[in-house]
């Protein structure tokens, strides 16, 4: 099952494994707010299939890159989740991963109020893709953990487009659809049967708001799981 909601963005489409509710929300939580890595299987074998699904669509085939984290958010984790996801969901699809972007700001989204989450955060191109046009590839991938107000994907898109980068697409674990920002597309893989909230929620450190967690904090028009 699809549910779409179109937007007015660079983006050429975003495709999201699930809605940002329930256990889904909580497989997110995992990967961001503890350091075990349990959650990238189930989370790049679902992106990997949406790759896989969509690739037929394309005109050439895909690069994908990744938001980057913060330094500091890299350096308290010691990983940074989106470009595990994107590296993982290359191996399974042969595609090719390739760093395109650059963090400049040290404020993550989450620690943001809603107008910094609108304007999104400072990135900018890296100087392997800016500096040669044989370097440009045609579509890109940008993956990214979790969509909420659209501000990080739509910089992301914006860069990579004037680059000269043809189609740019967003991959995401989780979307939380607002009126208005771009067409979603949600995957239809199942959550892993052994995910559920009390063994997520064990993990999670008690600083981390549960309302984050359920996406409570991201919802304005809840969606059921495809």
């Amino acid at each position: 099952m699809n549910n779409s909601v179109h937007f007015n963005t660079g983006l050429a489409g975003l495709w999201a494994c699930w809605p940002h509710v329930g256990d889904a929300a909580e497989l997110i939580c995992s990967l961001k707010y503890t350091h075990d890595t349990i959650a990238l299987t189930p989370i790049a074998d679902a992106m990997a299939h949406l790759v896989n699904d969509r690739r037929r669509s394309l005109e050439q085939e895909p690069v994908l890159t990744w938001i980057p984290c913060t330094p500091r958010r890299r350096k308290n984790r010691g990983f940074d989740q989106a470009e595990l996801l994107a590296r993982a969901t290359a191996r399974r699809t042969k595609c090719r991963p390739r760093p395109l972007l650059r963090r400049q700001d040290a404020a993550s989204q989450t620690t943001r109020n809603i107008r910094g989450r609108r304007e999104g955060p400072q990135l900018m191109l890296r100087t392997s893709l800016s500096s040669s046009s044989k370097s440009v590839p045609h579509t890109v991938v940008v993956i990214d953990d979790v969509y909420t107000t659209g501000a990080t994907m739509r910089s992301a898109a914006d860069l990579l487009l004037t680059a000269g980068i043809h189609a740019v697409y967003g991959l995401v674990a989780t979307a939380a659809p607002n009126e208005g920002l771009l067409w979603t597309s949600y995957g239809n893989s199942p959550l892993p049967a052994s995910q559920n909230s009390r063994q997520v929620a064990a993990v999670l450190p008690r600083s981390v708001p549960a309302k984050i967690c359920s996406g409570q904090n991201l919802l304005r028009h809840p969606h059921s799981a495809a």
